[in-house]
C-alpha cells in the first residue's frame, strides 16, 4: 500500500509539522502550520480515519496564535487512560481527544508558556510535562489521570545555564529495573541525563555536541540513548548506575547514523526496538540498525522536504509528512 494524501485546503504553504497514530493504529493525526502572507501563521490539528470509506480528513482543532507557541506538542495517550485519545498542547492550552474526535478534557496556564513539551507514564498512568517561559522558570510537572479532571502536581525544578534552551520532544523517560525513573532533556548544545527525587531534577551527565539535539530516546530496553542532531543520529550505551557514574561512555564510542545529506527532521522508533526511522529535509525517510548503524531502507517520493514521520503501533503502517502542500504518505513497513 502507498497513498499519497493532499489535504483538503490549498492557496497557501501548509507544513505537516507533526504526525501521530492512534494507540489502535485506525487513526492518524496532523499537526499542520499554515502560513498566510501578510498574518499570523495558523496551527490545525487534523485526523484522518484511515479504514473509513474514501477516508475521513477533519479538523480537530484550529489556533490563531502565532506558531512559536502554538502546537508545541501532539500525543497519542498509551492504554490505561480511559477514553483519552490524543493530546495537543497548543500554546497555554493543553487539549485531550476521544476517538470520535470530541474534547474529554482541556487546561491552561495563566502564564505564558513558550515552551512546553510532554510524554507519558504508563506504569504510573501519569502525564508528564516540561515547562519554560522566558523568565527561564523550567520545572517538569505531572498529571494524575487516576483522578477525573487530572490532578497536577509540581515535580522538579530544572536549573540550566542561560545559554541553554531545550529543544522539541526533550522529554524522554525510562524505568529501568523499577530503580529509577531516568529523563533525558535534549539542549541546543547537548544532553542532560538524570532523574527527579525531592523536587530536584538531579543531574546524572552532560554531554556537550555542536548543534541542536531535536530529537532524545530511550531505546526500548532502556540500554541505549538516542539523540538526534543536524544530519546524524548519535547512540550511546547507558550505563545504568545509582551512584554519580556518568553513564554516557566515551565519546568515541558513540554509534552515528550518517547519510542524510541536509538537516534532520523528525525520527520514530519501530516497536522491535532494533530500528529507527528518520525524516530529512533531503526528501528522504530513512530505516536504520540501532545495533550496527546500517542503512536498511530509504524513500522518496518525491514530495519534497519531508518534516514528520509516525509508525502505526504495530509497527506495520508508517507516515511521513511534507514540507510545503500538505501531503502525507502513507505506506507498508510489513
Amino acid at each position: 500500500m502507498l497513498v499519497v494524501l493532499q489535504g483538503p485546503e490549498r492557496g497557501y504553504k501548509q507544513k505537516v509539522k507533526q504526525l501521530e497514530f492512534s494507540r489502535d493504529g485506525t487513526q492518524l493525526y496532523a499537526g499542520i502550520t499554515k502560513e498566510q502572507r501578510g498574518k499570523p501563521d495558523i496551527a490545525q490539528v487534523r485526523r484522518l480515519i484511515l479504514n473509513a470509506p474514501n477516508g475521513i480528513w477533519d479538523v480537530l482543532k484550529e489556533s490563531e496564535t502565532p506558531c512559536d507557541i502554538a502546537l508545541t506538542e501532539m500525543r497519542c495517550f498509551p492504554k490505561g487512560y480511559g477514553t483519552h485519545q490524543m493530546l495537543v498542547i497548543d500554546g497555554r492550552w493543553k487539549y485531550a481527544f476521544d476517538k470520535r474526535g470530541e474534547m474529554t478534557w482541556f487546561t491552561h496556564d495563566i502564564n505564558l508558556v513558550s515552551r512546553t513539551y510532554a510524554c507519558f507514564f504508563p506504569w504510573e498512568r501519569a502525564l508528564i510535562e516540561y515547562r519554560g517561559d522566558w523568565r527561564l522558570n523550567n520545572f517538569l510537572r505531572q498529571y494524575d489521570f487516576h483522578n477525573d479532571p487530572p490532578t497536577e502536581t509540581e515535580l522538579a525544578l530544572i536549573n540550566l545555564d542561560p545559554s541553554d534552551s531545550i529543544s522539541r520532544r526533550m522529554l524522554s523517560p525510562s524505568s529501568i529495573n523499577g530503580r529509577r525513573t531516568w529523563f533525558i532533556l535534549g539542549t541546543f548544545d547537548g544532553l542532560l541525563v538524570g532523574w527527579i527525587e525531592d523536587f530536584v531534577f538531579h543531574t546524572n551527565s552532560e554531554y556537550h555536541h555542536p548543534g541542536e539535539f531535536i530529537w532524545t530516546s530511550f531505546s526500548k530496553n532502556g540500554h541505549k540513548i538516542i539523540g538526534v542532531c543536524g544530519l546524524q543520529v548519535l547512540i550511546w550505551e547507558h550505563l545504568v548506575s545509582t551512584s554519580n557514574e556518568n553513564p554516557i561512555r566515551d565519546v568515541r564510542s558513540a554509534l552515528l547514523l550518517k547519510g542524510h545529506q541536509q538537516r534532520i527532521t523528525d525520527t520514530a522508533l519501530l516497536p522491535d526496538g532494533r530500528r529507527i526511522m528518520t525524516a530529512s529535509l533531503d526528501n528522504t525517510v530513512r530505516i536504520w540498525d540501532i545495533e550496527t548503524g546500517e542503512e536498511l531502507e530509504r524513500y522518496d517520493w518525491g514530495i519534497g522536504p519531508v518534516r514528520s514521520v509516525a509508525i502505526s503501533p504495530d509497527g506495520a503502517i508508517a507516515a511521513a509528512g511534507g514540507d510545503g502542500e500538505n501531503q502525507i504518505v502513507i505506506w507498508d513497513l510489513e
